[in-house]
């Protein structure tokens, strides 16, 4: 947040996970000043055993009780729009409508333990003034970076084919991450840097719900002059994919992560993992937890799960995301945890990848991610051990982001007295 905690708080541990993987310690004192970690001690400190500024008694929460862990990621959500799948219901609403929706939204998100997401596909404008508004402070929210519209074929996912231009009452929304050769697909992205895009979200296939079907709609010169084009701002570049000649082809242009990856093979994971290329598998997505079981596409699924046992198995780096917006309600993001672990990983795995991972992928480690000195005060804290029971993390009870409470007691504070609803970028 911008504007900085100016007082220095104890939080009392009982269990403290500072830096996944590495094992948790007990009773531990995080000393945190001006919304960062100023240290890290052993035992419970008192008030008066804490050098703070003149005159200052630090405040103690006590979460003594309480297993705390840094705050988490979620690498794919869609904060727009919550429509079962179908993100044209989000789009029909206007960019006002949108933006309340947002805010909505991301108060959920915060409220669930994750306290830095990726918003891949939006609008040319919403995401961009919700980010601003709570990044610096003005809203109750998670850090985003924020894609906006997707790099897609003309026609491909992205563009909906076929639906009527008047439901598109924007036309800056239906062109703005249209391309159709490599020249326009550069420039789509240096016209979204422009705007204030975080990350670029390229749509190598289409679509379910597109209906433009899984098959490769980027040329790889295409994607390749794309990723190119943002590299050269040191901006990060993702990619919904499903078929594996668009992951394989992305992969070779040197995209930076990979979204969905159904058709994620053992040449292609070998690949991604001698490139260092991030996996985010989204199985939520494919078996949401509103779906009657006997209305999911087994094959379909079955991808979804083969894809990432095969990725794991050949060490590609696997960061957390749920497609939160898409197939999921926002706020139950904390599910994917029992995906990931039903599919083979550890808790510990699980929690490392909604972290550590993360973080590195979002290009955030040095600030955030685990807890250690000098870095942002992002806590959570949730009753029983996840490392016993990854499900402990569907129910976060304590939230803190940039030094300030957020979530306590299983609580949100109003957001009224977050900040100062004037302030400015």
């Amino acid at each position: 947040m911008a504007s900085a905690q100016s007082e220095t708080l104890l939080i009392h541990a009982g269990t403290l996970l500072s830096a996944p993987p590495a094992p948790p310690a007990k009773e531990q004192t995080i000393v945190i000043t001006d919304g960062k970690i100023e240290r890290i001690e052993n035992g419970y400190l008192s008030s008066v055993d804490t050098s703070a500024r003149a005159g200052e008694i630090p405040r103690i929460i006590d979460l003594s009780d309480r297993f705390v862990l840094p705050g988490l990621f979620d690498g794919h959500v869609h904060l727009g729009f919550q429509s079962g799948g179908n993100p044209l219901l989000g789009f029909r609403q206007s960019d006002s409508e949108q933006a309340l929706t947002a805010m909505i939204f991301a108060r959920r998100t915060l409220a669930a333990g994750f306290t830095t997401v990726r918003d891949l596909a939006s609008g040319p404008e919403t995401m961009y003034a919700v980010r601003n508004a709570i990044n610096t402070g003005r809203y109750m929210g998670p850090r985003i970076l924020v894609s906006g519209p997707p790099i897609t074929a003309r026609g491909g996912h992205g563009d909906y084919p076929g639906l009527r231009d008047d439901v598109w009452s924007n036309i800056e929304l239906r062109q703005s991450g249209v391309c159709w050769d490599e020249g326009s697909c550069r420039d789509a992205v240096r016209g979204l840097i422009r705007r204030g895009s975080d990350v670029i979200k390229l749509m190598a296939t289409g679509g379910f719900s597109s209906g433009t079907g899984p098959g490769q709609q980027l040329t790889y010169e295409e994607m390749k002059a794309a990723i190119n084009a943002a590299h050269m701002r040191d901006v990060r570049v993702t990619t919904h994919a499903y078929d594996t000649s668009a992951i394989r082809d992305a992969v070779r242009a040197g995209v930076d992560s990979v979204e969905h990856g159904l058709g994620l093979d053992r040449e292609v994971a070998r690949l991604m993992a001698l490139q260092g290329t991030y996996f985010v598998p989204t199985l939520l997505g494919y078996q949401p937890l509103h779906i009657d079981p006997a209305r999911l596409n087994q094959a379909v699924l079955a991808q979804s799960q083969s894809a990432f046992k095969t990725a794991r198995k050949a060490g590609v780096r696997i960061a957390f995301g749920t497609d939160a917006g898409g197939a999921i309600a926002h706020g139950k993001n904390g599910h994917e945890f029992e995906r990931m672990v039903a599919l083979g990983m550890t808790p510990m795995e699980a929690i490392t990848a909604a972290t550590v991972t993360a973080a590195e992928m979002f290009g955030m480690l040095a600030e955030s991610g685990t807890l250690e000195p000098g870095k942002r005060a992002d806590v959570i804290a949730v009753s029983g051990n996840p490392l016993d029971d990854v499900i402990a993390l569907t129910t976060v009870e304590f939230v803190m982001i940039g030094g300030k409470v957020a979530k306590q007691s299983g609580v949100m504070r109003p957001g009224e007295d977050w900040a100062d609803p004037f302030a400015h970028p």
